[in-house]
């Protein structure tokens, strides 16, 4: 499964793509809800609003069925 996060610089706090990479991979884990490694596909730059965009990539997780999942 694909999520995209915007990751806002608007402060510059970001030294290099590594701080930017940390961060998406921080969001990741948290977004799928794993401590299981996450891995970011793409990260693109946008200097005029001053943010970037990740693609994280998370863990496949077979849904079992919850709350109202299955009825019989």
């Amino acid at each position: 499964m694909l999520k995209a996060f915007v990751i806002h610089d608007s402060k510059h706090k970001f030294n290099d793509l590594e701080d930017v990479v940390k961060v998406a991979r921080a969001l990741g884990r948290q977004a799928f809800r794993t401590k299981e490694r996450v891995f970011v596909k793409r990260i693109f730059q946008d200097p005029e609003l001053e943010c970037y965009v990740a693609v994280v990539e998370g863990p496949d997780v077979q849904n079992s069925p919850g709350v109202g999942g299955s009825r019989r």
